[in-house]
């Protein structure tokens, strides 16, 4: 036959030692494979959309069955990968009509080069089977074709689910293993689907249930997806009479959509490093590029065997041979079906680094993309191809062999002799083409991974008692700043704490308004004005704050919390003057720009809504107005951006007159903590500030609020969601008050830590919820204590009547026991040891003691305050504090599933995204 001819000539070729004068009648000859080289072949496709290919060869009384199926890892979603590999095995555990293992007829038969595999692109299923055993091969291939899924339950998903883990494990337990998950994923996008190997992730293969695996075989598994190639001892005439009797009655699937190519060519350099246990170091170096029809793919092919294919290649001949840094180096291409990769591996001889390994791989291929091939390597890879193919398709199946040519050619080409096209672009390619096709694709955006081997770590004799753990020893003692104050000429107070470790200066001037101040205005008129100073002022834009400031390396905030409005400022000691200068004209003369207004404006109503669809803001917009009741300064959303209908009405008039308003100096103090002094301060400030004028202020309405002594729940309607979120809130002293330290405390032990009661219970002993817990809001009236828990929706009205149990357990039920207490007293007085590292955490505690009034040596004595509380003390204020009956609940869920129970629990309100009650229940406060 022709093809042995070829076979005969190239090994007898490759044998002889060719004058020059052989090179010349090489490249014929070269010429003369290609032409020599063929596989006969008919195509025909049944009704069922079934592509049948048919290539008689009889030179043995063997048949091979070849069937690919154009589905592969790359058909998966991030989430499910692994899924294709999955059912793959799923292929091989019996069908509706043969429940057993599938290789058990094949091996009675005498079948050889039988195997499955899958790879991005497609998943192919072959056997080669002697001649009178063809009717029993496609009668099994048919049969899983056609009669699989009534034979896959839980019991074989959970089977091969297992098969495949441990197929996963051991790959990635050899030497090398995680280097081909660290590929993918950095190599391409996220959403591209080659940014996922074809094993898969763990533990996406555990979330594999077997609904997918059924609707995987109905979408992909049709007739109309599928190639079968029959090559060997057989006629097209026979060949159509079986595929129709054993295959023409499937159905066909689904339309399947196609990916298109996607290439993702990186930019730039990627690089990233492994530890792993390997005896030797390695690098890894990968480009993207075009896809396995392209020419460009089989001329880059042919470029990794002019560098790495055999001795005398470039690389192998420069890092192994001569230079003797590498072992092993090799370069290779992994084309698929939209897009390639190619890549050079190389292999440190031991105790050698990889610079000079990489460094050496670099000069070679700047070389080679400089001056491209030679003809004499030309030559060489071009026979070297060419003969590889003629080897491979002696054999009619298996890898390599002509089914599987023919089959390749026919999925990812539509055409079943589209590897003479590939054959014919070898043998025809060019220095300049392979120089080319280099410089395209080579020229940049390439990932490098080096692996180093994992160090052998020692251990030292343990000499340590593990029988309990060791004291933590006494709380180191904390000395607080001390505070200096003074005023300027016009009233502003000014406070500051010296700090001289670092050459650096805090400052925030802290304005008595708030979201409080709205209740003089429109709701979230605090916000936004904040948000706006820093936007321009009279003599400078947004753009020329924000480059001052990164010139200065300083750093200016706005901003606006329930009782106080601020501009803070972070300056170098060395820039605070020019720093105080931009500091001093956005805390006095912001311009409030229209353009920046609008644009403001327009974000500030996009997070109402977003706010109005998240459960804890939804509940933390309306609590406060259902606890304080209308006309209270703290009534408004808790969030402060107000309402839709609030935020739409403002105009730029009124941020400016809520800053000539509130921003006054009589209104005012300005902290300061860092590196600068009270004499260079003030001279400063007075000049800045001086000028600034006093006016009186209006007093916010922050009256004392009654209880309202009869418990109600609040039911916000969230359809649909798969969690409750459960508020309760009850108003407590303000922040400064005779009994501040051991409210804190008794809340710590209620829900302030995560071994607080309430997390424990909800959390721990009932996993009921991920996380629950209880906050006391600071502010200068009577606060907010909020308890915040987000259960399972069937457990809601059950955790409501838990909660309501740990409230009445605290206040006597269940007394306080001294394990409690001294657990929260050594935490909260061990932590200080580390709360005042920075500048802005002193500075937040100076805030503190300037907002609540608080004494200045406040946080100096909090320690021994802390340590001198008794259990009664705790108790007492749990008693006088908790009020369960008093306690507002707000729950966002699904009404329809926790109505019913929650109604047997107590009086229910439905309100909407803005509190107002609707239906028929009675209204709110």
């Amino acid at each position: 036959m022709r093809t042995e001819r070829a076979i005969s000539y190239l090994l007898t070729a490759a044998a002889l030692v060719m004058p020059l004068p052989a090179i010349a009648q090489e490249s014929v000859a070269r010429a003369g494979v290609v032409d020599e080289v063929e596989i006969p072949f008919e195509k025909f496709v049944l009704d069922n959309g079934l592509t049948v290919i048919v290539h008689e060869d009889h030179k043995a009384p063997i048949v091979a069955v070849n069937v690919w199926y154009h589905v592969g890892s790359k058909n998966e979603k991030r989430g499910r990968t692994g899924f294709a590999h999955l059912f793959e095995h799923l292929m091989f555990n019996g069908t509706e009509n043969y429940n057993d293992e599938y290789f058990g007829p094949f091996e009675r038969a005498g079948a050889t080069d039988m195997n499955g595999t899958t790879n991005p692109d497609r998943t192919n299923y072959f056997q080669n089977v002697p001649t009178p055993a063809l009717d029993m091969a496609l009668w099994m291939e048919s049969d899983r074709m056609g009669h699989l899924l009534g034979a896959v339950d839980q019991a074989k998903l959970d089977e091969q689910r297992g098969v495949v883990q441990n197929e996963k494990r051991q790959g990635e337990n050899r030497p090398y293993g995680p280097v081909r998950q660290l590929m993918a994923e950095a190599t391409y996008p996220s959403d591209h689907p080659y940014s996922w190997t074809t094993i898969g992730l763990m533990e996406d293969l555990d979330a594999a249930a077997l609904e997918d695996v059924h609707e995987w075989f109905r979408t992909y598994y049709g007739a109309n997806n599928a190639v079968i190639v029959l090559a060997g001892d057989i006629d097209v005439e026979t060949a159509r009479e079986k595929a129709e009797k054993y295959f023409g009655w499937i159905p066909a699937g689904p339309p399947v959509p196609k990916h298109q190519v996607w290439v993702a060519k990186m930019e730039g350099e990627k690089r990233q490093t492994l530890q792993d246990r390997v005896p030797q170091a390695r690098i890894y170096m990968v480009w993207n590029i075009s896809e396995w029809a392209s020419a460009d793919a089989t001329y880059l092919d042919l470029v990794t065997d002019v560098l790495a294919s055999g001795k005398t290649s470039r690389l192998y001949k420069r890092l192994v041979y001569d230079d003797q840094i590498a072992t092993d180096v090799s370069a290779f291409v992994r084309l698929r079906e939209i897009g390639g990769q190619l890549a050079i591996q190389a292999t440190a001889r031991p105790g050698q680094g990889l610079a000079e390994v990489e460094a050496a791989v670099r000069e070679e291929v700047a070389r080679f993309l400089e001056e491209g091939p030679t003809e004499d390597e030309m030559d060489r890879v071009r026979t070297q191809h060419l003969a590889g193919f003629v080897r491979g398709i002696q054999r009619i199946g298996g890898f390599g062999g002509k089914s599987d040519a023919l089959a390749m050619s026919e999925v990812y080409a539509g055409a079943p002799d589209f590897y003479k096209t590939r054959l014919e672009r070898v043998a025809s390619a060019t220095a300049a083409d392979l120089l080319e096709a280099s410089r395209r694709w080579l020229d940049d955006g390439m990932y490098v991974l080096e692996v180093d081997p994992y160090p052998e770590f020692k251990v030292a004799v343990q000499d340590v008692d593990r029988t309990q753990v060791p004291d933590p020893g006494p709380a180191p003692d904390v000395a607080f700043p001390a505070l200096q104050r003074t005023t300027l000429s016009n009233g502003m107070e000014v406070v500051l704490a010296e700090r001289h470790a670092v050459p650096l200066v805090s400052l925030s001037l802290l304005v008595d308004a708030g979201f409080a101040g709205d209740q003089f205005g429109l709701p979230g008129t605090a916000a936004l004005a904040l948000d706006m100073m820093d936007e321009g002022t009279d003599t400078m834009s947004a753009l020329e704050i924000s480059e001052a400031l990164a010139l200065l390396g300083t750093r200016l905030s706005t901003g606006s919390s329930l009782d106080n409005s601020s501009v803070s400022l972070s300056a170098l000691t060395e820039n605070l003057d020019a720093s105080l200068q931009i500091f001093a004209d956005v805390s006095l003369n912001p311009a409030f720009p229209p353009a920046d207004f609008e644009r403001l404006q327009k974000l500030r109503l996009a997070a109402i809504g977003r706010e109005k669809m998240q459960p804890f803001s939804m509940a933390l917009r309306v609590l406060p107005a259902l606890m304080y009741g209308d006309g209270h300064a703290y009534s408004n959303p808790l969030t402060g951006s107000g309402t839709e209908e609030s935020v739409s009405r403002i105009t730029r008039d009124d941020l400016i007159e809520f800053h000539s308003t509130w921003f006054r100096p009589n209104n005012a103090v300005l902290v300061a903590v860092g590196d600068v002094k009270m004499d260079v301060l003030v001279p400063r400030l007075e000049e800045l500030f001086g000028g600034w004028a006093r006016a009186d202020v209006p007093a916010k309405n922050v009256a004392e609020v009654d209880a309202e002594g009869q418990p109600v729940i609040y039911l916000m309607d969230r359809p649909g969601a798969q969690q409750s979120v459960i508020l309760a809130g009850q108003l407590v002293a303000p922040r400064d008050n005779p009994d501040e330290v051991a409210i804190e405390t008794m809340n710590n032990i209620l829900g302030g830590t995560f071994s607080s009661r309430i997390n424990m219970n909800l959390r721990e002993d009932k996993a009921w919820s991920y996380g629950a817990r209880s906050v006391v809001f600071d502010t200068k009236a009577q606060r907010p204590l909020i308890i915040l828990a987000p259960v399972q929706t069937d457990k809601t009205a059950e955790s409501l009547q838990e909660i309501r149990l740990e409230l009445e357990g605290i206040r006597g039920a269940r007394p306080i026991e001294i394990d409690e207490l001294t657990k929260v007293q050594e935490y909260e007085t061990r932590r200080m040891a580390g709360r005042w590292e920075s500048n802005s955490e002193v500075q937040g505690s100076v805030m503190e003691i300037v907002t609540f009034g608080l004494p200045d040596d406040y946080f100096g004595q909090y320690a021994a305050e802390l340590r001198a509380l008794g259990l009664e003390d705790v108790a007492d204020a749990a008693r006088t504090t908790l009020e369960p009956d008093s306690f507002v609940w707000v729950i966002v869920g699904d009404r329809e599933r926790i109505e019913g129970p929650l109604g047997e629990v107590g009086t229910i309100r439905h309100i909407d995204a803005d509190g107002q009650v609707i239906g028929d229940a009675a209204a709110a406060r």
